[in-house]
């Protein structure tokens, strides 16, 4: 069962009014120049810690560096994204699931550049629920109410996976569509018996006493798990090697920066996300990975394949080539 929790976004319209349009790329930008000749480049972002990266070479002036003119704009729902580039944006911040699910729906992206990845002592994401909840382990989730994202979202995909191993009915979880920012009132208010939570929202609700039943993420395959990825218009990333190469070389770069300058690192988070500052300077930051080759890429998305097809969200078969442009480490 799905339902969805309605409320205002940034940029939510901006996204929607594009969904499904993804293939048309004779829109204005496609192989652009900006300002003194810079690559532009337009990117989509859900903002959340998951993309700390993009905000660090965009502040830090590592894009500029390197020849891109970019432009980040939040998006309220990651699923949206897809359909939005190759018209209104080049790139953009996708989960595992959603990028092969555009692929095998025939929209024209790929994958890359790795975003995260899911470790044994580092998850990106986890699902929590009240300190004081009966529920103390993921098996107890059946014929609860859980707050995700999106039911495409790769929390949600790994969550199903992992019930569906715990011989967990699907159909008895009933899913509550709804923005990370909205999901601790929604816990507090009982509105929803669990949360599918990132950071920096995973910080805060663990901090104010919730607990966690675990991280999806593992149940998809031996760690590292590949979370998050950055997907742009296929075409646009085989038009413009120059540019996605510099745009790889740029968040390879920012995330290096991230590991030798955390206190700058949380402080631009804290920037973007709009977090108490006491609260980004606390969180645990994810396990960036800008730095896969694109084999390597293709390799980590594979096993989201099979976990697409056991939660009943893919009948199609896709290939790792298929699903990547020459990325990261290439």
């Amino acid at each position: 069962m799905i339902c969805r929790l309605i409320v205002p976004a940034v940029s939510l319209a901006l996204a929607i009014g594009a969904a499904g349009c993804g293939d048309d790329e004779s829109a204005a930008g496609d192989g652009a120049t900006g300002a003194g000749d810079k690559t532009r480049v337009r990117v989509a972002y859900v903002p959340v810690a998951t993309v700390l990266p993009a905000l660090v070479a965009k502040d830090a002036g590592v894009f500029d560096k390197n020849g891109l003119d970019v432009t980040l704009t939040p998006i309220e729902n990651v699923t949206t994204i897809p359909g939005t580039l190759g018209r209104q944006f080049e790139i953009g911040a996708s989960t595992s699931p959603d990028a092969i699910k555009a692929v095998g729906q025939g929209i024209n992206v790929a994958a890359v550049t790795g975003g995260t990845v899911d470790t044994n002592d580092n998850s990106v994401g986890e699902v929590v629920v009240p300190a004081d909840s009966p529920i103390r382990n993921v098996a107890d989730l059946r014929g609860k109410r859980i707050a995700t994202p999106s039911v495409g979202a790769a929390m949600h995909v790994s969550l199903l996976n992992w019930l569906a191993q715990e011989k967990v009915p699907l159909d008895s979880l009933k899913a509550v569509e709804m923005p990370f920012p909205t999901m601790p009132d929604q816990l507090k208010a009982g509105r929803v018996d669990a949360v599918e939570a990132v950071q920096p929202f995973l910080g805060l609700l663990l901090q104010a006493g919730n607990r966690s039943l675990g991280a999806p993420l593992q149940s998809i395959g031996p760690p590292p798990v590949l979370g998050v990825v950055w997907i742009a218009g296929r075409r646009w990333a085989e038009e413009n090697p120059e540019g996605l190469a510099r745009w790889n070389r740029s968040m390879v770069e920012a995330q290096d920066l991230i590991a030798e300058d955390d206190e700058r690192a949380r402080a631009i988070l804290q920037k973007y996300t709009e977090l108490p500052s006491e609260v980004a300077a606390k969180i645990k930051l994810p396990e960036f990975a800008a730095d896969l080759p694109a084999a390597e890429l293709a390799t980590k998305l594979e096993p989201w394949v099979g976990a697409l097809q056991r939660a009943g969200q893919f009948e199609g078969e896709v290939a790792g080539d298929q699903l990547v442009v020459g990325a990261g480490g290439s």
